[in-house]
């Protein structure tokens, strides 16, 4: 579980990383690099999700359900990368990435 924490903090800090990139230089960069960049971070967030998901539900076998915060809304700062990238954007890459 301590590696699994590990890994978590350290994608949190990529995707930082990598939001930040994409927020306050993604008007100027031409849509190929945007697209790579936003597709690095889609797939850093996937995977990150699901190790996150695997944790919490770890997490809830070994505390049970009434103790774990299980809210599930979208972070401020991942709704600022897919408004940079766009919305209608962020939806066809979801769709191809889900085919």
């Amino acid at each position: 579980m301590a590696n699994t924490q590990s890994r978590l903090s350290a994608d949190h800090k990529l995707l930082l990383t990598l939001g930040n990139t994409i927020t306050t230089r993604g008007k100027a960069f031409d849509d190929d690099i945007l697209r790579e960049r936003f597709e690095q971070f889609a797939k850093i967030l996937l995977e990150h999700n699901t190790n996150e998901e695997e944790l919490y539900q770890a997490v809830v076998n070994v505390w049970g359900k009434s103790r774990v915060d299980s809210s599930l809304r979208i972070p401020e700062n991942v709704q600022k990368v897919i408004e940079a990238y766009g919305v209608e954007r962020y939806r066809d890459f979801m769709r191809q990435t889900n085919e």
